[in-house]
């Protein structure tokens, strides 16, 4: 199997420019957001929390999910705009026509979108060193987790963006599924501080695991299963992937 890598490098370079061109809003928003949030949450609240027996300050335990927030936004969020916006003003079928396959296609979207990712997720990385919570405790599972989740959610947004009929739709997924989710995963609050009943309803929720598997992987804290954790993201990736192959095979809302 012959891989265009010219026409693969061809899509990343426009989708690192688009994010470069619009740093504002993809890079710099998100890092004073996430500024505002380890500010209030390290000086207001995190003074006054801690877990494990005074090991760890509620700022420490809060900034992995801050992190997994921000990751899952901004591969979310690259991924579908720059579908929807290609579908929108007809651009897309300029890649159709052009020699590259379905796979070439994806990966040139997916790699832009883990691009974005990183670059987000260093800046927030730097912003942690400055306050002194800038913890590594496993680091070749921080990386898996960080590119698997980036790898998921690139994907998934390329669903979203097949799928939308307008902007609205697009930011829809944001507001009323990813955002919720990871509120609801453990962002905040660990296990023991929930009633048992509703620890079932946390375990159902896969956020839960992807903002356990970064947290673990800075603090060296787990509330789920390693193995589960590792089966659920490669298995969603697996499923995700071969989603959205078969989307692009079949043309869905790319060809009219």
């Amino acid at each position: 199997m012959n891989i265009n890598l010219i026409g693969i490098w061809t899509i990343i370079v426009r989708e690192v420019q688009r994010t470069l061109r619009m740093s504002i809003q993809s890079l710099i928003a998100p890092w004073i957001s996430a500024l505002l949030y380890i500010t209030i949450f390290g000086q207001i609240i995190g003074s006054r929390v801690t877990f494990f027996n005074g090991k760890l300050s509620y700022l420490e335990f809060v900034f992995p999910g801050i992190l997994t927030l921000n990751l899952i936004m901004a591969c979310f969020t690259h991924s579908s705009f720059s579908i929807y916006y290609q579908r929108f003003s007809r651009h897309i079928e300029e890649s159709l026509a052009a020699p590259l396959s379905n796979f070439e296609l994806i990966a040139g979207f997916v790699i832009g979108a883990i691009f974005r990712g990183i670059l987000l997720c260093l800046g927030i990385y730097a912003i942690a060193v400055a306050f002194g919570i800038a913890n590594v405790s496993h680091f070749w599972q921080l990386l898996f987790y960080v590119l698997s989740i980036a790898i998921l959610f690139a994907l998934l947004g390329i669903v979203g963006g097949l799928w939308a009929e307008g902007w609205e739709q697009v930011t829809s997924f944001e507001v009323f599924i990813i955002t919720p989710l990871t509120f609801l995963g453990g962002m905040f609050t660990s296990l023991d501080m929930i009633s048992l009943r509703f620890q079932t309803v946390f375990k159902l929720n896969p956020f839960f695991y992807f903002i356990d598997g970064i947290r673990y992987s800075m603090i060296d804290v787990q509330e789920s299963n390693p193995w589960t954790r590792f089966i659920l993201v490669i298995s969603l990736i697996i499923v995700i992937a071969t989603w959205v192959g078969i989307l692009f095979k079949r043309g869905y809302k790319l060809k009219t």
